[in-house]
C-alpha cells in the first residue's frame, strides 16, 4: 500500500502543471494576480515538503519493522538450533545427517570466503590498472610535448641552416673578391680591399655564431630525443604491466565465475 501517495502525487503535478502554465503569461498579470499566483506556488511547495514529510515517516516506520522482522527471524533461527540439537539427541542417523550438511556448508562458506577475498583482490587489481592507465597517460602527454618541440627545433634547425648556407655564398664570394685583389699592389686596389676585409672577417663572425646556435640546438635536440626514447621505453613497459594486469584480472574474474557458480 501506498498510502493514498499516488493521489496526492497527482494532484501536486496537476496543480503545478496548471501554475506552470499560469507562469508563463505571468507578465500579463496584475499584481495582484501574481501575488495570488506566488501564494498558491508556496502551498504547493509546502503540500509538496508535508508529502515527503509523510513518505519519510513511512520510511522509518518500515524501517524499524524491517528490524523486528530480523530480530525475530534471529530468534526463529536460535530456537531452530535448540530443536536440532534435541532432535540430533534422540536419532544417531540424523545427527550423522546433520554432520554430514555441517561439513558441506563448512567447505561452502570457505568457497565464499575465498570468493569474496578474490572479489576484494580484484578491486584492488583495477585500482592499480586504473593508475597505471594514468600514468600511461601522463607519459604519452610528455611524448607529445617532446614530438612538438622536436618539430620546433627542426624548424629553428632548417632556419639556422639557410642562414649558415647564405653566409657561406656571401663568405665564398668576398673570399673570390679578395683573391682578385690580392695580386694587385696599386694603392687604390689595396683601398679597395681593405673594405672586402672586414666585410669578410664580419661574415666569418656570423658564420661562426650561427654555426654555436646551431650546435647549441643539436644538443637540445639530442637531449630531447634520448628524453623521447626513455619515455617510448617506459610506455611500452608501462603497456607489458597493464596487459600482465589484464591478464591476472581475467583469470580472476574466470575464477570467481566458477566460484559463483559453485555456490
Amino acid at each position: 500500500m501506498d498510502n493514498g501517495y499516488s493521489h496526492r502525487i497527482t494532484d501536486l503535478r496537476k496543480q503545478l502543471s496548471t501554475l506552470t502554465e499560469q507562469l508563463d503569461s505571468s507578465e500579463k498579470m496584475p499584481a495582484s494576480k501574481c501575488k495570488q499566483l506566488t501564494l498558491s506556488l508556496k502551498e504547493v511547495i509546502s503540500l509538496a515538503k508535508e508529502l515527503q514529510d509523510d513518505i519519510n515517516e513511512d520510511s522509518r516506520k518500515a524501517e524499524d519493522i524491517s528490524k523486528g522482522l530480523e530480530f525475530d527471524m534471529t530468534s526463529c533461527e536460535k530456537r531452530l538450533k535448540h530443536l536440532r540439537a534435541e532432535l540430533d539427541k534422540a536419532n544417531t542417523g540424523i545427527e550423522q545427517k546433520e554432520e554430514l550438511v555441517q561439513q558441506k556448508l563448512a567447505t561452502l562458506e570457505g568457497t565464499r570466503t575465498r570468493a569474496e577475498e578474490m572479489h576484494q583482490g580484484l578491486e584492488g587489481i583495477d585500482e592499480e590498472e586504473n593508475k597505471l592507465r594514468d600514468q600511461c597517460r601522463s607519459e604519452k602527454q610528455n611524448l607529445d610535448r617532446a614530438e612538438i618541440a622536436v618539430e620546433g627545433l627542426n624548424r629553428s634547425l632548417q632556419a639556422l641552416q639557410f642562414r649558415m648556407d647564405r653566409i657561406k655564398s656571401r663568405r665564398m664570394t668576398a673570399e673570390e673578391k679578395l683573391g682578385r685583389y690580392g695580386d694587385d699592389t696599386d694603392g687604390a686596389k689595396l683601398s679597395k680591399r681593405a673594405p672586402n676585409d672586414n666585410d669578410s672577417e664580419s661574415q666569418q663572425g656570423n658564420f661562426e655564431e650561427a654555426e654555436t646556435s646551431m650546435n647549441e640546438l643539436i644538443d637540445k635536440l639530442a637531449k630531447i630525443m634520448r628524453r623521447w626514447e626513455e619515455l617510448e621505453r617506459r610506455k611500452k613497459f608501462l603497456q607489458l604491466q597493464i596487459d600482465r594486469v589484464q591478464e591476472i584480472t581475467d583469470n580472476i574474474k574466470t575464477k570467481v565465475s566458477d566460484i559463483d557458480a559453485q555456490l
